[in-house]
């Protein structure tokens, strides 16, 4: 009888180191597999990190290679860093004899091979298709506006008119105090405050953000100096190629320069004595006509500077290429 229970006893406690041992080894592999999710999801995490810093890398190049095309619109070169190399080119299948063609540029970016925060990352390519458009300043509709309008003391001729007859009494002019009556036959718009040039465009001309037509010109923000018009470039202030002036700062001194078309921006007073302006003059400060100032309002000069003084380039919509060089792990 205590022979039986002796071969019983030991058959329970062979079961029980079995069952313990099969446990241990279902708790070792549990472990095991919860060991390698944890560094296979360090991994993939590690991973996307390097694959964002290296996609944010080559954005920002491609980045950089549109703005090189706002300096420059035509094939060239882009220098970049660490082995980068960027270039603006033709596109192979763009017809060149074609005007219209000759709008689109094909910016493409290469990066090598490089490792971001331990994890190689394998050489990477991208391209899109860049596009030129016009575009413009964005102004009041109207021949003047301005602080005030200041004619010399003793100024009995007139200084506002319109280059259309049917417009001749009704010239729109805004200010904050009323002109004389003298200056002529005008639509007055009192303002309320002073005017100045908005600021997303203030913002687009201060980073280099649009290209500038060769007729016009941008004076950086510089208090209390005179910012000239220039008139040798590209033939501006004439009827067919006029000038815009756009001063960020400064007062805009275009006396004595004869007959000039264009449109005259500025940040402080606009000084007109001894020049015929055909076009219009928004400033935040004073208009002094003096004694020969003269503004003959032209509709489509101030569009001109709306629609065709400046313009824009982006990436086009749907045109991205991008090519991966996978690194062996």
């Amino acid at each position: 009888m205590n022979g039986d229970l002796s071969d019983r006893d030991r058959a329970q406690h062979g079961s029980i180191l079995l069952a313990t041992m099969l446990v241990c080894v279902g708790c070792a592999a549990l472990v095991l597999c919860l060991s390698s999710l944890i560094s296979t999801g360090l991994r993939v995490a590690l991973t996307e990190t390097a694959a964002q810093s290296a996609r944010a890398d080559a954005e920002a190049f491609l980045e950089a290679v549109r703005l090189a095309a706002i300096a420059r619109w035509e094939p060239r070169a882009v220098m970049g860093e660490d082995g980068a190399s960027g270039s603006l080119g033709y596109r192979a299948d763009v017809d060149l004899q074609d005007p219209v063609a000759s709008v689109y540029l094909q910016a493409t970016v290469s990066l090598p091979a490089a490792v971001y925060e331990g994890k190689s990352v394998g050489a990477r390519r991208l391209s899109a298709l860049v596009e030129r458009a016009w575009d413009g300043v964005e102004l009041p509709h109207a021949a003047i506006v301005a602080r005030s309008v200041v004619p010399a003391v003793d100024r009995t001729t007139p200084g506002i008119s319109s280059a259309l007859p049917e417009e001749a009494e009704a010239v729109p002019v805004a200010t904050q105090f009323r002109p004389v009556e003298s200056l002529g036959a005008f639509s007055w718009t009192h303002l309320t405050s002073h005017w100045e040039l908005d600021a997303g465009t203030k913002t687009w001309l201060e980073e280099g953000q649009v290209g500038l037509a060769p007729s016009v010109t941008l004076a950086e923000e510089r208090t209390g100096v005179l910012v000239r018009p220039d008139l040798s470039s590209g033939g501006s202030g004439r009827a067919e190629s006029p000038l815009l002036l756009v001063a960020l700062g400064g007062v805009v001194d275009a006396r004595n320069l004869g007959e000039v078309w264009g449109v005259l921006v500025g940040a402080e007073n606009v000084l007109l004595e001894g020049t015929t302006l055909h076009g219009a003059v928004y400033c935040t400060g004073e208009l002094q006509l003096g004694h020969t100032g003269y503004v003959i309002y032209e509709e489509s000069v101030r569009l001109w500077a709306m629609d065709h003084s400046l313009y824009r380039v982006r990436l086009v919509p749907g045109t991205r290429v991008e090519e991966w060089v996978e690194e062996a792990p």
